[in-house]
């Protein structure tokens, strides 16, 4: 019933923090002391409108199969955040009207998830751990209550990095003058315009690469393309000329996107490098660093914070 959205819900007025700051003092005990929570909570939170019973349950859910992920043994995140989905990018890219939302994000650095299991993670008794009495119900009911709450829910796993978990939901609305108190205090950077900059995209995901060419194109900039850091480097070896090396984290190959920015760094000094990653955190990905340190520009990102990273880069240069 959960997962056909026709369950009776109990919505309330909520503060996520406190519900998941409660949920989690009960799951510490049955998560293991080999299993480590984080938290990271923006500071102040809008209220949503959801059944708290439900929702504490979604999380639960979520971290339960986070630890079986990680086999017991491993880092859990759990951070709450305000987040607004204000351009047609950021909408495509989560399937999700433009609004004030709360998200919710669940990210393990486990196994992490194949493809298909992605692909039907939310579907009803779909498992990957039949042998262990898993009834395929658990993500489904997730779904379906979020879903029925008016939310959204994204999904971004990696094979031996880890999975992350977004709920989305919808924020309540403000008062009418705060709204507009908000709005004439909300600057936008401007555009840079990118004058014959080239940017070269790596991502191997063949929808998320055309859609950030799109994105990038749209700023002013020439684009070039790879599907993975051996194909970048590839590039840049035979003479490639860009100006800013885009890069995913988890890539197939041998370079993931910290190796391809620590080979840009030493061999070709003139070129920028952005990094980006779907995780919630680099809770799945830090031990990928192997001691650098770049700042991560999150996914679902807007067109304004891509735009805003892009001058930062040229300004290094003194670009205007």
């Amino acid at each position: 019933m959960i997962f056909a959205r026709k369950s009776h819900l109990k919505p309330r007025v909520t503060d996520l923090r406190t519900l998941c700051e409660d949920t989690l003092s009960i799951l510490k005990r049955t998560l293991g002391a080999n299993c480590r929570i984080r938290t990271e909570f923006g500071d102040p939170l809008r209220p949503v409108l959801v059944d708290p019973v439900q929702l504490q349950s979604a999380l639960m859910n979520l971290a339960l199969n986070a630890r079986d992920a990680m086999d017991g043994r491993g880092e859990l995140l759990v951070s709450v955040a305000n987040v607004t989905i204000d351009d047609t990018y950021m909408a495509q890219e989560t399937d999700m009207e433009p609004g004030e939302y709360v998200r919710l994000s669940v990210s393990d650095d486990g196994a992490g998830m194949s493809i298909e299991a992605q692909r039907r993670a939310f579907e009803p008794f779909f498992t990957t751990k039949a042998d262990s009495g898993g009834t395929g119900l658990g993500l489904a009911m997730v779904y379906g209550f979020v879903r029925q709450s008016g939310g959204h829910i994204t999904l971004y796993s990696e094979l031996g990095h880890g999975t992350s978990f977004g709920l989305y939901f919808p924020a309540m609305a403000a008062s009418i003058d705060t709204e507009d108190d908000n709005q004439a205090g909300r600057v936008r950077p401007p555009s840079p315009q990118g004058k014959g900059k080239t940017v070269l995209v790596v991502e191997d995901n063949p929808k998320v690469r055309k859609l950030s060419i799109a994105r990038i194109r749209d700023l002013g900039f020439d684009t070039k393309e790879a599907v993975s850091g051996d194909d970048a480097y590839a590039l840049l070896c035979d003479g490639a000329r860009v100006d800013i090396v885009f890069s995913d984290l988890v890539m197939p190959g041998t370079l993931n996107g910290y190796d391809l920015a620590a080979r840009v760094a030493s061999e070709f000094p003139g070129t920028k490098v952005l990094l980006t990653s779907g995780y919630a955190s680099d809770v799945v990905t830090g031990a990928m660093a192997v001691g650098q340190e770049h700042q991560i520009l999150h996914k679902p990102y807007s067109q304004s914070d891509l735009a805003q990273r892009y001058q930062a880069l040229l300004a290094e240069d003194g670009e205007d």
